[in-house]
């Protein structure tokens, strides 16, 4: 059976926002599961469908979910989660599991061994989701897709078929952002890791990271990519591994720097944006755990194929609510 995962980091949410071209106002938190799930698939047996929150809204949320729809508590997913001193650490950066459950909890700013922060930070859970995202798909296997989600056209047989490695979708020019004043970036990854750098409408750049990051806040004539809405994996799949790594590896190198240069944090949301598509680039361009960056890079096979957020062949669409922005 495909599993498929949903992330909502905050409490349930009453507000509704509209969305263009669907009728009537629509909760940020449940809209993308809630239409996905009640879906006819040409998946048999249907999907498992489970909504991944943390702990303290877990009842609340499986009180407002039907029956076919799980809850997944994000922070007691963890081995790790136990260990109240873990944030005072530094975790081995060998055990993803412990790494990914320390810096969610720095981001989220939390003690203890619950994500129980009575003021959770907004505008950085989007990050912490896609942390999770890469560890989800990696340790559960499935898909993991962002809560804006949905068939499309209405009424379509949606499909998930199986994933047979790590895969994210299309990144085309319907997906670009235009040219702004970011910053460029270059990250740490150690000897053995690569990090695709940007891309054309068709062709991947790839760059060997050196042991530094760099940022500075200048205008750049390359254009940006969008955060990765959709990722699939099978189970401990090593591609998925591989761009987990380079997200968890990367973080560190962030802060280090972030220390190393005060009066720059605003350039850590940059950072951590780029470091999303840098990971995940990484996991599908460069396969195998000894693998060295090269000219040659198999990517076809590794590409959901879609264009301006829809992918045609499983009648999926991707909006935005932009809610912890």
């Amino acid at each position: 059976m495909t599993k498929v995962f949903f992330t909502w980091l905050g409490p349930p949410q009453q507000a509704t926002k509209d969305i263009n071209g669907i009728p009537g106002k629509h909760r940020p938190d449940l809209f993308g599961i809630l239409r996905t799930a009640k879906a006819r698939f040409k998946n048999n047996p249907p999907p498992q469908f489970t909504l991944c929150v943390l702990k303290k809204f877990q009842a609340q949320f499986d009180r407002e979910l039907p029956d076919y729809i799980s809850t997944l508590a994000v922070d007691t997913s963890f081995d790790s989660s136990q260990y109240a001193s873990l944030l005072m650490t530094k975790p081995d950066l060998n055990d993803l599991s412990m790494s990914v459950d320390y810096i969610m909890r720095e981001i989220i700013k939390v003690r203890g061994t619950g994500y129980e922060s009575k003021l959770l930070p907004g505008k950085n859970l989007a990050f912490v989701k896609d942390l999770w995202s890469f560890y989800s798909v990696w340790k559960y296997g499935g898909y993991h897709l962002d809560s804006g989600i949905f068939p499309w056209p209405n009424g379509a047989t949606v499909n998930f078929p199986e994933p047979q490695g790590f895969e994210v979708p299309t990144i085309d020019s319907g997906d670009y952002r235009g040219e702004a004043r970011h910053c460029k970036v270059t990250f740490s990854s150690g000897p053995k890791m690569c990090a695709t750098l940007r891309s054309s409408e068709s062709n991947f750049e790839t760059l060997v990271m050196p042991d530094r990051i760099s940022a500075t806040n200048t205008s750049s004539n390359l254009k940006r990519l969008l955060d990765v809405w959709m990722m699939r994996s099978p189970a401990g799949d090593p591609s998925a591994r591989r761009a987990l790594e380079f997200y968890v590896r990367g973080w560190f190198e962030i802060r280090r720097w972030v220390k190393a240069n005060p009066g720059e944090e605003g350039a850590v949301a940059e950072l951590l944006r780029e470091l999303v598509v840098f990971s995940a680039m990484t996991g599908v361009t460069h396969s195998g755990i000894r693998h060295q960056c090269s000219n040659k890079r198999d990517v076809d096979a590794r590409i959901i194929q879609g264009a301006n957020k829809v992918v045609k062949d499983m009648n999926l669409k991707k909006v935005g609510f932009r809610s912890h922005r």
